[in-house]
């Protein structure tokens, strides 16, 4: 069951958001604005999965990816993937992200439901 989130994007706004509608659904909220920051709070936090925007400073998303299928003992953690980038679901996929969300087509209580039924499947 997912009770911790690691919500990763570098628009503080949007991040103050979909945090607040996260915690509002009873989820124990991490943030990062980066990828290195990120992947030290999986490391540390250790979250039961993350939500990642692609485009973010230091380490991009889909090489935030990249190292959490990597290690063995991060391999497993479920990974959303949430951008504007409409075109790279199939990379995502191929680097095995669990989902794949476009930011402008998906509202906060969207992610929730996608975070729950993930939760609910693992």
């Amino acid at each position: 069951m997912v009770k911790r989130v690691l919500f990763v994007d570098d628009d503080p706004n949007l991040r103050k958001t979909y945090c607040h509608s996260l915690r509002s659904s009873g989820f124990e909220v991490v943030e990062a604005a980066d990828g290195k920051s990120a992947f030290n709070s999986i490391i540390s936090r250790n979250p039961d999965l993350v939500v990642c925007e692609v485009m973010l400073p230091v380490l991009n998303g889909f090489d935030l990816l990249q190292r959490i299928r990597q290690r063995p003992s991060t391999a497993h953690l479920p990974v959303v993937i949430i951008t504007d980038l409409e075109d790279e679901a199939s990379m995502a996929k191929k680097l095995g992200a669990d989902a794949y969300l476009v930011k402008s087509k998906t509202n906060p209580a969207e992610l929730v439901s996608k975070i729950t039924a993930l939760s609910d499947k693992n």
